[in-house]
Order: C-alpha cells, then structure tokens, then sequence
C-alpha cells in the first residue's frame, strides 16, 4: 500500500500548477471551502505501489463528518481504440474532450485517454450490452493502474486530475450542481441520489424550499427506509429544533444549524 508521504511526493507537481490545491493526509481538495468541500481522495490499493483516485463532493450542511453527506466515484485511467469508440451509437463530446497524445507518451500511441464523460457513455452502453450474444458490441477499455514505479503512468494520472477531474469539480458550486454531479454517478451508486430522499430533503431545507422539504421529511416518517430513515433518527438527535424551524419556515434558525 502506498504511504501519505509518497502522496505528498507525487502531487507536487499538481500543486504546484493549482493554487487552488491543498493537500491533508491523501486528500487533494479545492478552496476556498464554502458549503461544499471538492476534491480527489488519493487511496491506498492492495498493490504496493499503485494509487486509487477518487473524485467526491461533499455537502458541508451539518456536523456529520467528511463522509455523511458525501457522492464520490472511483476513476481509473483507460486508454480506448478509435474503432472501439466507433460502437457508441452518438458521443457529441468526443470531439472537444478527445486529445490524441503525443509521441512522447509512447504507450498512447493509437489510442485516445478516456475521459470521465466518455467512460460514464461506455459504462451505460456497456450495461446494455452484458448478454453473450452482445458482447462483441461492447466497448473494451485497457486500464491503466496508477503506478509510482511507472512514470508515463503517473503523468496519464496528472493530466486526468488537472485537464478532466479538476475542471469538472471546479464548476459544482451550487446545489443544483452538486444535484448534477451526484445523479451523474451511475449505476456504481449504491444508493442513487434520484432516491435518496434525505439528501434532497436537506437541500432543500438549505434552499429555502420548505414544502418540498417537509414533504421528503414526511415521506421518509412514513416509509423510514436504509439509510434515510436513519439519518433522519441521527438529525433529530442531534439538531432537535429542525423539524420545528422547517415547519415554521424559520430560515434564520435553520441557517443556524447548517453552520
């Protein structure tokens, strides 16, 4: 498994290029931090010397801690062949988001890197594809691990955080972006945003929407299933006045919780 200090020693050149960069422990995230913490968690893997990347918001509302209110995916490097590409029936964006690498990347050569909105239209044709009778009509990655020992890896890994990941992270800054990203993650979500019914209700308590959020809060009363039954047990806990200020729509108080 890697250590923080070979993090550290890796994404010096990332911080280096982005001020906007702060690094703790394996966690590379944007400032300034408002009600949004944004960033690339840097993991350990079951290999020595590789890294997992993964991308995350995370809804700064309550007291929860890093993960409660957190929507993240996992991102791997992929290379992809031009007449593999081909089987998408239509991916507008391949031609702005694709950048062929130069000969300096030796191992590139004749393939395209597969960025986070390509390999989210694979992922989705591909799943429509898993019968045997399909799967020639799949489209096949090659994965490229993020490996210390390996430098064209780890350059493959820069040029994905700074010219894919970063940028994207960069434009969530409301809670209708933060909506986007999390309903974009797909079917690696356990628990998809589009039902999670605590989450949408806290964001729009935090909007001002107080119907819609006394109508998710009321929802999860009467069908008080995993997780969201629980977390509205743990706010009521531990922020006894919300049902309260919801239902009189006091935005100072609420406000007053959030922070």
């Amino acid at each position: 498994m890697t250590t923080t200090s070979q993090v550290f020693q890796t994404l010096k050149p990332v911080l280096a290029r982005n001020p906007d960069l702060v690094l703790m422990g394996r966690f590379l995230f944007l400032k300034p931090v408002r009600h949004m913490l944004k960033g690339i968690f840097i993991d350990r893997s079951s290999d020595k010397n590789e890294f997992v990347t993964i991308a995350e918001v995370n809804l700064i509302l309550l007291n929860q801690g890093r993960w409660k209110n957190a929507r993240s995916e996992r991102l791997y490097g992929f290379y992809v062949e031009p007449r593999e590409l081909s089987k998408l029936k239509s991916f507008p964006v391949i031609g702005e988001s694709v950048v062929q690498h130069d000969n300096n990347h030796q191992s590139s050569v004749g393939r395209m890197p597969v960025t986070w909105d390509m390999r989210r239209a694979i992922s989705d044709h591909n799943q429509n594809h898993e019968r045997p009778v399909q799967r020639d009509d799949e489209v096949r990655m090659e994965v490229v691990p993020w490996d210390i020992t390996k430098p064209a890896s780890i350059d493959f890994m820069y040029e994905m955080i700074e010219e894919d990941v970063l940028p994207n992270l960069r434009k969530v800054s409301s809670f209708d972006d933060f909506e986007a990203f999390a309903a974009s993650i797909g079917q690696a979500d356990e628990f998809p945003f589009k039902i999670s019914t605590f989450e949408r209700m806290l964001i729009a308590a935090a909007e001002g929407h107080f119907d819609k959020a006394q109508e998710l809060w009321n929802s999860i009363e009467q069908n008080p299933v995993y997780p969201a039954g629980r977390l509205l047990e743990i706010l009521t806990a531990q922020s006894p006045t919300f049902h309260s200020a919801l239902l009189a729509g006091g935005r100072a108080s609420l406000a007053a919780i959030f922070h």
